[in-house]
């Protein structure tokens, strides 16, 4: 009965089980919308979907300027004027991500050249639609500044599901193409981010003079933490970045369908992420490695067993569901498992450096990464392929977790925190929910 109670309950730990436990059903819908997709599509329509998303997924962090992370963080410490912090960061990215969608739009027919006119259109059109999807995340900052993951937990699932079922449908009646399977992940989040903001309308009442010091301190500790983002997205989209320009569709697809596969492990550790930033942020350094220090533990052993068993299977899982033509993914796909892994840990355990005010040391890096990374792809894809894209994404993650535990002992005096759970951290997570 406690454990129920625990888990239903409204604390932090709670939270995060409850965050962990939506987004362990999201990864399923999300396995089910890559089956649909990568079927229906064949190997170059998944890839000329996958070229199609990659300039959103690429193009929001950096537009995003870091305002999500400081409306959290700037909420928390002075909550009386968080409508205020809110109102701004809208105005700020409507403003952004108008410019920077249209200019986006204009050059997708140079970046995407080697593409047919409707991929291009369909591209075009989806980074058209970056203002208000840098309005969705700010709306889902707000719910993490007051707590409400429930509510988060609820959405995600409704924007998975909701796409499932337009793939689904689209398919069942021989519509789908790689152009309208794109929109069907796009459309969801955002009619959901609309009914969400208007829930909260109530709470947020407008007070304009109050928005131009306000965006100042947003933006104060935005731009600390916009590196962050800005080389977080370039890390993560690199490998993709340079593949569009060096495979034919079709070998995108192959390495498209692999990595958001094992990326779906990026879920169970950001989890723990989100419902972590907002408890540490601004809290005494103890307090912070220690919340931070169980979460990493916990979550990363959590998804290196889910891995493993993964790696195990993935040589007659991936045909199967998949179909035959993606069974050249099977050989890069273990890699890329471990390279999810390792980047579900960093994000934990950059935390730390967050809660204590210094997010320039995440993106700093990020930096090192990006720095291994990109010489490591001219060099390796060229003669690999996509092997050797996977290759350099672990080696460059390798590097960035080397680089956190040097500034862990440098800035913070303290030892980074583990990756394996402790017997301890198995009594407590017991106590937790059985006594």
């Amino acid at each position: 009965m406690k454990a129920l109670r625990f888990i239903f309950g409204g604390g932090s730990t709670a939270a995060a089980v409850q965050t962990f436990g939506a987004r362990v059903i999201i990864l399923g819908m999300n396995l089910l919308t890559g089956i649909v997709t990568a079927n229906l599509l064949g190997p170059e329509g998944r890839g000329e979907q996958g070229a199609m998303a990659l300039w959103p997924s690429v193009l929001m962090p950096i537009l995003a300027i870091g305002l999500p992370m400081s409306l959290v963080y700037n909420w928390r410490k002075s909550e009386r004027f968080g409508p205020d912090f809110f109102y701004a960061a809208i105005a700020v990215s409507l403003a952004v991500g108008t410019v920077g969608g249209g200019a986006a739009a204009l050059a997708m027919p140079w970046l995407l050249g080697g593409y047919d006119p409707e991929v291009v259109a369909g591209a075009q059109g989806l980074v058209l639609l970056m203002p208000f999807m840098l309005c969705n995340t700010l709306v889902y900052s707000v719910y993490e500044a007051l707590g409400r993951f429930r509510w988060i937990n609820i959405v995600m699932l409704g924007q998975t599901l909701a796409t499932l079922v337009l793939l689904a449908a689209l398919g069942w009646m021989g519509e789908l193409t790689a152009v309208r399977s794109a929109y069907c992940y796009a459309l969801p989040p955002l009619v959901l981010a609309l009914v969400s903001g208007l829930r909260l309308l109530p709470r947020l009442p407008v007070r304009l003079r109050h928005l131009r010091g306000t965006a100042r301190r947003l933006h104060g500790y935005g731009w600390r933490s916009y590196g962050i983002e800005f080389m977080g997205v370039i890390s993560s989209y690199i490998d993709q970045l340079l593949l569009v320009a060096l495979l034919a569709p079709a070998e995108l697809g192959l390495y498209v369908v692999a990595a958001s596969l094992a990326r779906m492990l990026h879920m169970i550790s950001g989890s723990a992420a989100v419902v972590l930033f907002p408890k540490v942020a601004a809290q005494p350094l103890d307090d912070v490695i220690t919340y931070v220090s169980l979460s990493s533990r916990v979550a990363t052993t959590a998804t290196g067993l889910l891995a493993i068993g993964i790696a195990l299977v993935a040589p007659v899982m991936l045909p199967f569901i998949y179909g035959a033509d993606f069974a050249p993914a099977t050989r890069i796909f273990p890699i890329l498992l471990a390279e999810a892994v390792l980047t579900g840990s960093i994000r934990i355990i950059g935390q730390g450096f967050m809660g204590a005010g210094r997010p320039g040391v995440i993106a700093w890096a990020q930096g090192v990464g990006l720095a291994c990374v990109v010489p490591l792809l001219w060099v390796l894809v060229p003669a690999y392929g996509v092997m050797g894209a996977a290759a350099s994404m672990l080696l460059a993650t390798i590097v960035r977790l080397a680089f956190i535990a040097v500034a862990y002992e440098l800035l913070l005096s303290r030892r980074m925190p583990g990756l394996i759970m402790r017997r301890s951290d198995v009594n407590f997570l017991y106590r937790r929910f059985v006594n």
